[in-house]
């Protein structure tokens, strides 16, 4: 018979692979762990899904604006150089001016009435999206700059809205030949 040999300190108990690990050591996540960890996920996720759908919605406003800009001095650009090229202002008021058009050699009329800009009776639109001109005006300036010269100078000023509640003014001067002192009237304006 071959003798039981003595145990040997330095071997540790080792479990058979069949035997249970107790919880406390097992791999892997608990439950609790795991809906945690989908909460924080979820809450990271919706602040940058917030974040980034602010931020879009300030980049678009800013984008609406600037396009209203944009149209809005480039079509009070137009109206400026037509009426500067104009060989006759024929009259103007608060609200209207009319002048001979350099291209065509016909009288053209801007007419500001019922919230809508006319030009010759025909509505203005811009083309910005949902964008309308809601302010015309037409004043006299400061022409002590003109003095002895035969020109007056008149401000034209153009305030257009989006229905995003966006708006944009812009006012441009221009200079045009004084007419003979018996066609003015009182107030400024000329006689029709």
């Amino acid at each position: 018979m071959i003798p039981n040999p003595a145990p040997d300190s330095s071997r540790q108990d080792v479990r058979p692979p069949h035997h249970p690990i107790s919880a406390r050591h097992s791999p892997g996540f608990t439950l609790v762990e795991l809906v945690v960890a989908i909460l924080m996920t979820a809450l990271v996720v919706t602040s940058a899904l917030y974040a980034w759908q602010s931020v879009a919605k300030h980049t678009t406003n800013e984008r609406r604006k600037s396009i209203l800009e944009s149209e809005l001095d480039a079509y009070a650009r137009a109206l400026v150089m037509q009426i500067r090229q104009s060989p006759r202002v024929l009259g103007y008021d608060e609200n209207s001016i009319s002048f001979v058009s350099a291209a065509t050699g016909n009288a053209c009329e801007y007419r500001f009435a019922n919230d809508t800009l006319y030009q010759d009776g025909i509505p203005v639109a811009l083309a910005a999206q949902a964008a309308r001109l809601n302010q015309f005006l037409v004043r006299p300036g400061d022409d002590s700059q003109l003095s002895g010269q035969k020109k007056i100078l008149l401000l034209v000023t153009l305030r257009a809205e989006d229905t995003f509640g966006n708006s944009r003014t812009a006012s441009l001067s221009v200079a045009i030949d004084q007419p003979p002192m018996d066609t003015l009237s009182g107030g400024g304006s000329w006689n029709w």
